[in-house]
C-alpha cells in the first residue's frame, strides 16, 4: 500500500458507484432521498454499530458536491489541485 489513491463515491440516476483511481469498483441501487442520514457525517469514521470501519489513512482534496454527479463513467483522475471557486 503506502501510496495515494483517488476515491470517488457518486450517486447518479439511483445508483451509487464507488471509483478507485478512476475505475468503477462497485455499484449498488439506492433509494431516492438523503444519502447521508447522520446530522454530522464523518469521513473515515466507523459505523455507530457493527464492525469497525475506521480508516487510518490520510485524506487530501476532499470535495462534496450536491446536485452534480462528477463522474458517471471511468475517468482519469486529475493530477493537480482542485480550483478554488
Amino acid at each position: 500500500m503506502n501510496q495515494w489513491s483517488h476515491v470517488a463515491v457518486v450517486r447518479h440516476s439511483g445508483v451509487i458507484t464507488y471509483y478507485v483511481n478512476g475505475i468503477a469498483d462497485a455499484s449498488t441501487a439506492t433509494a431516492a432521498g438523503t444519502l447521508i442520514a447522520r446530522a454530522n457525517p464523518s469521513i473515515g469514521d466507523k459505523a455507530a454499530s457493527g464492525p469497525n470501519y475506521s480508516n487510518a489513512g490520510y485524506y487530501d482534496e476532499i470535495r462534496v458536491t450536491k446536485g452534480v454527479a462528477r463522474y458517471t463513467a471511468n475517468f482519469t483522475p486529475a493530477t493537480s489541485a482542485f480550483p478554488d471557486f
